[in-house]
């Protein structure tokens, strides 16, 4: 049995959730890396086999097994950082925010006021909502730590060309991924120490290089991706300028997702033009506190990720005032064959942000890392909705399909990050 054991270090924090008892801490463990290991398999044999299905679940199941197949892949979790639960990050003001951003004209759509004047936004938490809502909800791995698991392949492990795919795809959730809950945000990233199995960067030129040669390998995979994969479209981006802290990185992240997405469409705070399309009027007035046209339409910022949460004024005629309540905009489609199926009685489901926030560690240097993977967006026949009544459905529209490229777009135009070719 061939073992190769990897030490590395929680680069962010890391909220991965273990599975025992009532109220379960933060624990490392083997099956979530396993599952990690699994999907980054998936994404980079899918642009190496150009998106056929078939082959990629033949050389998954040569590695990860299959209910008819044993898997030749052990993983096992050896020394495990202690879990805690520590506030982290900062507030900052509308004016801080927009200078991170770097356009000083975007301040007053991100002020956020309250009794005492100026409330300011703490970008990290911004990232986490979910672990983190106004306070830290739940223990995590803490940042900085060690730990380290180790691979054991069995008998029939495979040479050649599925493993060559599984060290591709090591590389990428090591270096494109993370961990744990909200990964895609860049919680949970992980930096890793050469080896002999594994070659990490240990410069912002040697990642690139890295970066670079998986982009070129799965340059034969052309057109959208049916389900999420690297294909030719993929995107890598880098920030422009090193951080010297793990803390520093994320809040850049944070603070450019609100720059783009606070009040976007706001009539009366959103003067922007992005492609020929004015956004004063759109998306914010459809859902929002203080939206005029509540549920007109689906909000453009759809397309980062569903379910999309809103918080928004309602007029509550049993208390004779408005109230803040909760909604979502998910997804559903009608079960095949069942056109005349209750609304009821629909599907709906999550869509994964197709775009995947991370922070290198390369020497003292921390580098926010965006990787774009664009496929398909939803099934066939999958429409969008707002979660309870009114159960309207809505299309996929252009608003909702060219979010992403605009805000990376908007990134690039404020000299934030730049673009990794092969």
């Amino acid at each position: 049995m061939k073992r190769e054991i990897f030490q590395v270090e929680l680069v962010t924090p890391c909220f991965l959730r273990g599975a025992s008892g009532a109220e379960p801490s933060a624990e490392w463990r083997a099956a979530s890396i396993r599952g990690e290991l699994r999907w980054w398999f998936r994404a980079v044999a899918g642009g190496i086999h150009a998106g056929d299905l078939e082959k990629v679940r033949a050389a998954e199941e040569r590695i990860f097994g299959s209910t008819t197949r044993s898997s030749c892949l052990r993983i096992v979790t050896l020394q495990s950082p202690a879990p805690i639960r520590r506030p982290f990050g900062r507030k900052l003001l509308a004016a801080d925010l927009a200078r991170l951003y770097r356009d000083d004209t975007v301040a007053d759509r991100l002020r956020v006021m309250g009794q005492r004047g100026e409330e300011g936004s703490n970008p990290v938490y911004y990232l986490a909502f979910g672990p983190i809502r106004k306070e830290i909800e739940r223990d995590y791995l803490p940042a900085s730590s060690p730990a380290s698991f180790r691979l054991q392949w069995g008998p029939g492990a495979p040479a050649g060309q599925p493993r060559e795919i599984f060290d591709q795809a090591l590389w990428a959730w090591l270096n494109l991924g993370g961990l744990g809950a909200k990964s895609r945000k860049g919680f949970g990233s992980l930096s890793c120490e050469k080896n002999d199995f594994y070659t990490a960067p240990a410069t912002r030129e040697e990642f690139e290089a890295q970066a670079k040669a998986l982009l070129a390998a799965v340059q034969g995979c052309t057109g959208l991706p049916e389900w999420t994969h690297f294909s030719s479209s993929s995107r890598i981006f880098v920030g422009t300028e090193d951080v010297k802290s793990w803390e520093g990185a994320l809040e850049r992240l944070g603070a450019w997702a609100i720059g783009f997405r606070r009040r976007y469409g706001s009539m009366s705070r959103d003067p922007r033009m992005i492609d020929g399309v004015k956004l004063g009027g759109r998306d914010y007035e459809w859902v929002a506190p203080k939206g005029s046209d509540l549920r007109k339409k689906i909000p453009d910022r759809a397309g980062f990720g569903l379910p999309l949460p809103f918080t928004r004024n309602e007029f509550d005629p049993s208390l004779g005032r408005k109230v803040t309540k909760g909604e979502s905009v998910i997804w559903g489609s009608r079960p095949s064959g069942a056109q005349r199926e209750p609304r009821e009685k629909e599907q709906d489901s999550r869509r994964a942000s197709p775009l995947l926030l991370h922070v290198a560690k390369l020497g003292e240097s921390f580098v926010p890392v965006l990787t774009y993977l664009p496929a398909v967006f939803l099934p066939p026949g999958g429409q969008l909705r707002f979660k309870g009544p009114p159960r309207n459905s809505f299309p996929l529209e252009n608003g909702q399909q060219r979010i992403i490229d605009r805000f990376l777009s908007a990134l690039e135009t404020n000299g934030l990050i730049r673009e990794l070719t092969p």
